[in-house]
């Protein structure tokens, strides 16, 4: 599947962060998750997480507004992120799912544990 008309993936910048901070807020809501302190705690402290150089492979906040779900826009965004890992000599990925993505991650090739990894 490709990315609808209008859609391009593109690697997030520092200017990109309050959405990712936002949509890792809104993709706990969606799980399930309704402590609004803790929520905004998680989303206080992500923001310097987020800008932290890590040298493993971690996908992260992928996460689809409602009204966009069901285009094949987050299995095209984890291809890109697997693809720029393998390029960039990471050689074990780990996600962690939502109940409704598991599907999506081990029919791309994630094994489920406690996490969703995958050997590239």
């Amino acid at each position: 599947m490709s990315l609808p008309d209008g859609y391009a993936v593109r690697r997030a910048s520092t200017d990109d962060i309050n959405i990712l901070v936002a949509h890792r807020r809104a993709m706990f809501f969606d799980m399930g998750y309704r402590d609004e302190t803790a929520l905004d705690s998680m989303a206080a402290k992500c923001h310097s997480w987020l800008l932290t150089t890590m040298n493993r492979g971690n996908i992260l906040n992928v996460y689809t507004a409602v009204e966009f779900r069901r285009r094949g826009l987050a299995g095209e965004l984890v291809k890109e992120a697997i693809h720029w890992c393998r390029s960039h000599g990471v050689d074990v990925v780990v996600l962690h799912a939502s109940p409704d993505a598991r599907r999506l991650y081990e029919s791309m090739g994630f094994l489920g544990t406690n996490e969703m990894r995958i050997k590239l």
